[in-house]
């Protein structure tokens, strides 16, 4: 039978990366972590496309925090949607030329999800509703590699 007295929450595992103080910027080591990963392109406020990534990484992502619960006794939440932003010319972003954007859509998995759960997830099939937040709730923490 799990054990649900203990849920691996990776925002409190890893608070420098997902909950820094407000405001001004901070230098952080960023450990290899595993994601769910979808790419694409376009303004992520109009693209079906990023509506439909980001549908498929909650559906996968709740589906498989229920197998691993299930099937190795292991609870977690699910990790915070995460973006990484290009563009061919970097001034699209000065611009908000949104449409011109490059994305990957991601959310971290505990390093005991195996490409076996994922497999099986991908088998399953399970509507999430993404928005569970209240917007008022909603932060973006902004990441940009440093040397």
């Amino acid at each position: 039978m799990p054990s649900y007295d203990i849920k691996y929450d990776i925002k409190k595992a890893l608070p420098a990366l997902y909950a820094p103080k407000p405001g001004g910027f901070h230098v952080v080591d960023v450990p290899e972590l595993a994601f769910l990963m979808v790419d694409g392109h376009g303004d992520p406020n109009t693209s079906p496309a990023y509506a439909a990534a980001v549908t498929a990484l909650y559906t996968l992502s709740y589906t498989v925090r229920a197998i691993a619960t299930t099937d190795l006794g292991r609870v977690h939440t699910v990790g915070p949607l995460e973006g990484l932003w290009s563009a061919d010319d970097p001034a699209a972003f000065v611009t908000r030329e949104k449409s011109a954007w490059d994305w990957t859509m991601m959310i971290s998995q505990p390093a005991w999800i195996t490409p076996d759960i994922v497999e099986a997830a991908m088998r399953k099939k399970k509507a999430v509703d993404p928005r569970r937040t209240a917007p008022e709730k909603l932060r973006t923490i902004l990441r940009q590699p440093v040397r």
